[in-house]
């Protein structure tokens, strides 16, 4: 791409925007001047106006605007009914809710006055005594008609009560603060997170080794450390924790800057070169949280995810939040969940977040979803940094990050930030160990690299425990492979994983015992708390089940991973050829892909027979190689993950590890890639196309069909995704070579600095 060209798309890319902005803000004038219709109670049997229980409005109240709420006189003992004037229908119906609107007996409904037909509003936030708005958007045919809303209580037990509002004018749709809010906080938490893995890279470049492998490595480990220390600090003293949180970036920051004028050439294309990969997960980072609160939403930052992109989830991504509000107050709950405790909660996510706590703004719980949202997109700089290497052609690198990025598990797993991604990226660095010979190698000549190994396992360990099943299944991939590990790393390894882990395992044994809730769990079936030894709850499960009972639940275990890939099959088929029942194959497809391991890897699954081209040697390329080894550990993890869940049925996908899913992914495109670069590329679109049908175009069942539910489209949020789609494809096409700009200052190397860099 010339410069002229470059300059042109600018330019054009400057003007589209603001056209773009300029008919948003006279569309959001139009719809101020229409306004709404004021309207009243037609009848009524039990509704008073602002009959509402102890009301609050966290927006304040807007000005001139009629409520009724059934909560008067009577309390929440009422019973009735009310419905309003007749007003026309707009496109968008906005107003204000309050009480329990969904409950078994309190509705709100809209009636079309020309047919009779009836559409329940449905909120899944109850509100109780706020005051929150709501948009929902009404199907086409009703537009313009006379409408009413009909509220009803019938119910007289506590919480039986309902207040509701007239329609207010929705001009406000066109509103940009939300966006900008989004995007300020996006840009602010990476900053923070970037200088942390900068400062640690540019220090190993300077004074260990100039490759960017090593560099990128230790960038990994650093954030994760930072936030580990973060949460001792904060548990210790959280006077103590908020200033080293606040010094932490400014220290970053300096390091950084003095320690890259001391850089030699090689060190410093070594950072330039991370650049590519930590740009990248911003951008898609910014994607994911675009996409989730493109309906709205971020008043609820916590609750949206739950719901958006998959079906209904529990409240785990809120857990490590409220630790961290229980360590920043010095009041931990006990328990911290239903009878779950906080050493049930490996506290990495917490401490990532404790440590940028210091820039979270009140109410926290739309910071600490961005952070969390940035810490699940580690793994694509870990990912990046194992295609490196490797020498992956770039070609192959960027379709591997674009089909993984653009999956509906990645935007599921980003947005809700249950601290599963994080767990697997923590485990990429050290498959890149282990597996790749030249790194394995430098173990015995470089006590970082053991450092960074050793971390990496502890890292992965303290963001969820699920990661034993991918750190056995690695273990077994490199004997199986012949790839040793010399004794000493290896017991430098083992000690400084140890280390790192032990300050947890004392808290779990001596603050909030027992800890090992979830082992007891998963390898036992004991669900609820047991204070007797591991060793003993195992033994005893294994004793009553039996031998005939062990086989059935392993063949459970081997069925759930593979056994709804058929209908899989037909829901996709219903989606790509235009079926009538597109939206109920869609719903089908996220629930499969949620549960199924094998289903969720989509038109990517033929990627482990495309192994059998290695047969013939003279395919046997660095890509089947590597796919191979991938390969392996993922049929080694998912046996070991079979074996050990002692419950039948129990290997769904996210009670294992999310690295062996990512893995799964690049093996299957790097085997497809060995037939055929063209035959992985279509294979690999089709997967992202199916993708977006699934999780966006056919994500909500038709209005006309069952109810209203908000959805009042973000136009702010719309446009940054837009562009930020638009960036994550960019900034893989110059990955892959198709497209050149500058990120950073060039660097110019002598020709003696192409050599193997040697480790200092």
């Amino acid at each position: 791409m010339s410069q002229n060209q470059a300059s042109l798309i600018l330019c054009l890319s400057v003007r589209a925007l603001i056209l773009s902005a300029a008919v948003f803000v006279l569309s959001g004038s139009l719809g101020a001047a229409s306004g709404a219709e004021h309207v009243s109670l037609a009848t009524n049997d039990v509704f008073c106006p602002d009959g509402v229980y102890k009301p609050v409005w966290p927006e304040g109240r807007p000005a001139d605007l009629r409520t009724w709420g059934s909560y008067c006189q009577a309390g929440d003992r009422a019973t009735g009914q009310a419905t309003t004037t007749p007003f026309t229908a707009p496109g968008i119906i906005s107003l204000y809710v309050s009480g329990y609107p969904s409950a078994w007996h309190q509705s709100l409904e809209l009636e079309n006055l020309v047919d009779g037909k009836k559409l329940p509003f449905v909120v899944r936030k109850i509100p109780r005594s706020q005051w929150l708005g709501f948009e929902f958007t009404l199907p086409a045919s009703w537009v313009g008609k006379p409408v009413r809303l009909i509220a009803k209580d019938d119910g007289t037990g506590p919480g039986c009560w309902l207040g509701f509002s007239e329609p207010v004018p929705n001009s406000d749709r066109f509103r940009w603060r939300n966006a900008v809010v989004l995007l300020g906080r996006t840009v602010t938490h990476f900053v923070l997170l970037m200088l942390v893995f900068f400062a640690a890279a540019s220090l190993v470049a300077w004074k260990v080794s100039r490759e960017t492998i090593f560099a990128g490595l230790a960038g990994l480990v650093a954030v994760a450390a930072a936030g580990y220390v973060a949460f001792w600090l904060w548990f210790l003293s959280p006077r103590a924790g908020h200033l080293v949180s606040f010094l932490l970036p400014l220290l970053a920051a300096a390091c950084l800057i003095w320690i890259r004028s001391k850089l030699d050439v090689g060190g410093r294309q070594a950072l330039r070169s991370l650049l590519v990969p930590a740009a990248l997960m911003f951008a898609a980072s910014l994607l994911i949280l675009t996409s989730g609160y493109l309906y709205g939403g971020t008043r609820d930052a916590l609750e949206t995810p739950g719901i958006r992109f998959t079906h209904p989830l529990p409240a785990d991504n809120a857990l490590p939040f409220t630790f961290a509000e229980g360590i920043r107050y010095q009041r931990i709950p006990r328990p911290i969940s239903a009878d779950w405790l906080t050493s049930d909660r490996p506290p990495l996510q917490t401490g990532i977040a404790l440590s940028q706590y210091p820039f979270l703004p009140q109410p926290r719980e739309l910071g600490y979803e961005i952070v969390g949202a940035l810490a699940q997109s580690l793994w694509i700089p870990a990912m990046w940094l194992l295609l490196v290497s490797f020498d992956i052609d770039r070609r192959l690198m960027s379709t591997i990050l674009a089909v993984t990025i653009l999956s509906g598990f990645v935007f599921v797993n980003t947005f809700y930030v249950w601290p599963k991604l994080l767990a697997g990226a923590y485990v990429i660095p050290i498959a890149a160990v282990i597996l790749q010979d030249k790194l394995r190698k430098r173990l015995e000549c470089s006590i970082t690299l053991s450092l960074i190994a050793g971390g990496s396992i502890a890292f992965a360990v303290l963001s969820h425990g699920t990661s034993f099943f991918a750190l056995i299944g690695l273990a077994l991939t490199a004997a199986l492979m012949r790839k040793r590990l010399p004794w000493k790393p290896l017991a430098l390894i083992a000690l400084a994983g140890f280390l790192v882990y032990l300050p947890w395992l004392l808290y779990q044994k001596l603050y909030d015992p027992p800890g090992d809730r979830l082992l007891k769990l998963q390898l036992a079936g004991v669900a609820q708390i047991d204070s007797r030894p591991f060793s003993r709850v195992i033994l005893t499960a294994y004793q009553d089940l039996g031998l005939r009972n062990f086989l059935e639940n392993k063949r459970h275990n081997l069925v759930a991973m593979t056994m709804n890939e058929g209908e899989g099959v037909r829901n996709a088929a219903a989606l790509v050829t235009g079926s009538e029942q597109r939206v109920r194959a869609a719903k089908n497809l996220r629930n499969i892909f949620f549960f199924q391991f094998l289903a969720d890897l989509g038109f990517l699954a033929p990627g482990f027979a495309a192994l059998v081209i290695g047969l013939s040697r003279r395919h046997r390329s660095t890509n089947w190689r590597l796919a191979t080894a991938l390969s392996a550990y993922v049929a080694l993890t998912l046996a070991v993950w079979c074996l050990l869940m002692f419950m039948p049925g129990s290997t769904v996908i996210h009670q294992g590890s999310y690295a062996t899913v990512i893995f799964a992914f690049a093996a299957c495109l790097l085997a497809l890639w060995s037939v055929s670069p063209a035959l992985a590329t279509v294979l690999g679109a089709l997967q992202i196309l199916l993708n977006f049908l699934a999780y966006f175009i056919f994500r909500y069942d038709p209005l006309f069909e069952d109810e209203l539910t908000p959805r009042g489209l973000e136009y702010g949020e719309l446009i940054l995704a837009t562009l930020s789609l638009g960036a994550v494809f960019l900034l893989l096409a110059k990955n892959a070579g198709l497209i050149h700009f500058r990120m950073g200052r060039r660097v110019s190397i002598p020709a003696a600095e192409h050599a193997p860099l040697q480790t200092r």
